[in-house]
């Protein structure tokens, strides 16, 4: 796994990342969590059961909701040298719970021409 995730200080996992769509500046990769990930667990399980993923889907206030708990996460994702980047959201989908096999998955939605840059040097 060439990139670390952090919730605010924490490390919560490991993960690798390629660019899936470069107009949109999204990255996706697969996630693997550390024991830490159980601290940040309940808010991703949530948000996947909110947004109709695992669940019935909630309504608009509750989808909202769920997004600030996740935002308040502080998600961040760094290389191992240390670059860290500045993406609009770091979001993570952990389907887990109705599709084992498909394990978790993270994705850097917005991210800007420096961090382009820097994922493709590390292509």
């Amino acid at each position: 796994m060439k990139y670390k995730v952090y919730s605010k200080l924490t490390h919560v996992g490991d993960c690798d990342l390629e660019i899936i769509d470069d107009s949109m500046g999204i990255a996706k990769g697969q996630f693997i969590p550390s024991e830490n990930y159980y601290l940040i667990e309940p808010t991703i399980l949530h948000l996947m059961d909110i947004m109709g993923y695992t669940g019935e889907q909630g309504s608009d206030k509750e989808v909202s909701m769920a997004y600030e708990k996740r935002d308040n996460l502080e998600l961040k994702v760094n290389d191992i040298g240390g670059y860290s980047f500045n993406p609009l959201t770091v979001h993570i989908e952990d389907l887990r719970k109705e599709f084992p096999e498909e394990g978790i998955s993270l994705e850097l939605i917005g991210f800007s021409q420096e961090d382009r840059e820097q994922l493709r040097k590390e292509m």
